[in-house]
């Protein structure tokens, strides 16, 4: 996330900031055989940054799991791992 001119973040550009190094560690995981080829890089990342930023908003109902983040994550990574 890079922070624009006006301020806000400019979460919505996939080739720079954390989205876009997230999407190369991605792409790179794939070539490396790592990660599963069937997703795209940038929506992998899109997705990660996604769930991150809205957990905690969600996490303030009384019944949500405190370990929301480490379920996300784990859910997103088991999605991207290889199956070779």
């Amino acid at each position: 996330m890079t922070a624009r001119g006006d301020g806000q973040l400019d979460i919505e550009q996939v080739d720079t900031g954390m989205t876009g190094a997230l999407a190369q560690i991605i792409r790179e995981g794939q070539e490396a055989g790592e990660f599963s080829d069937s997703w795209h890089p940038e929506v992998a990342a899109v997705s990660l940054v996604g769930a991150w930023l809205l957990l905690p908003l969600a996490a303030r109902g009384k019944d949500f799991p405190k370990t929301s983040h480490g379920e996300a994550l784990d859910l997103i990574k088991s999605g991207l791992e290889s199956t070779r």
